[in-house]
């Protein structure tokens, strides 16, 4: 594992932000199924070791089972929560280093979703991306950013400005949840 440090932001009189690089870090942020077998699907795009039987079963697709073997459609097939679920199935399988997901299951209640992500190893370094703090539960630590609401001004003729239309609200809000391997 190498070690990577950036320079400081400008405008930050301290900050330093080191960054592992870990070769095995899986990122998930969607996912497009190809039509490609069930078992197959869960290793995509590189092979990958583990018990598809009991992955599945964690994560709630044991009904799945009887189809692993056959290639489908499966963004046709699956439900939304189904297909978050798959998803997280191949990050189960994986147990990668560290763990990168952005709404990882946005779809299923809030319990659920925390169950599951207790079902990865204590070795994977969890970070997730979120726009609510319901997964927090899950997770040791939540970074809470807020982007301030911008408004859109044009200059009008006169020396006053003048806004245009309603005043755009670009501003959100966003949380980070981070479970630290064990």
């Amino acid at each position: 594992m190498t070690r990577k440090v950036l320079e400081e932001p400008a405008g930050f009189e301290s900050a330093c932000i080191s960054l592992e690089v870990i070769p095995d870090a899986m990122f998930v942020q969607g996912f497009e199924f190809p039509p490609l077998p069930l078992r197959k699907l869960l290793c995509y795009p590189e092979p990958a070791e583990g018990d598809v039987e009991l992955v599945l079963s964690l994560v709630g697709l044991q009904s799945l089972l009887p189809s692993a073997e056959r290639a489908a459609n499966w963004e046709e097939l699956l439900s939304q929560e189904q297909q978050q679920r798959l998803s997280f199935a191949r990050v189960l399988l994986r147990g990668p280093g560290l763990a990168v997901l952005d709404e990882p299951l946005a779809n299923l209640e809030a319990e659920d979703a925390c169950r599951l992500l207790q079902q990865l190893p204590a070795e994977t370094a969890l970070l997730t991306l979120s726009r609510t703090r319901r997964l927090a539960p899950a997770h040791t630590r939540v970074l809470e950013l807020e982007v301030p609401s911008v408004e859109t001004w044009v200059p009008s003729t006169s020396e006053k400005r003048k806004p245009v239309g309603r005043p755009a609200r670009l501003g959100h809000r966003s949380a980070v949840g981070i479970k630290s391997p064990e």
